[in-house]
């Protein structure tokens, strides 16, 4: 952004906080396999297994959900939490 510091800072002050909070996370209903693999510990076969498993369900309903999928045990499910949702 180009401007002068109060111009950028009313910019970003303007901007829905839900939006901004919003950015860079993955909607595990929703996401492809290549957004699914950008969590830190999903590869490919994981991010798959992610996929069919929501296909099963439908939906997931509940973020901790995602640990039904093989590959994705407790641990894994806490290094991503901070960077799923559902919509």
């Amino acid at each position: 952004m180009v401007g002068t510091n109060d111009q950028v800072v009313d910019f970003y002050s303007q901007l829905n906080k839900e939006v901004i909070d919003l950015a860079g996370m993955v909607d595990i209903n929703s996401a492809e396999l290549e957004e699914i693999t950008t969590l830190l510990g999903i590869g490919v076969k994981t991010a798959e297994k992610n996929i069919n498993k929501r296909n099963e369900l439908g939906r997931y309903n509940a973020l901790e959900e995602i640990v039904l999928v093989p590959g994705i045990g407790r641990k894994t499910y806490e290094k991503i939490l901070s960077h799923i949702r559902i919509n």
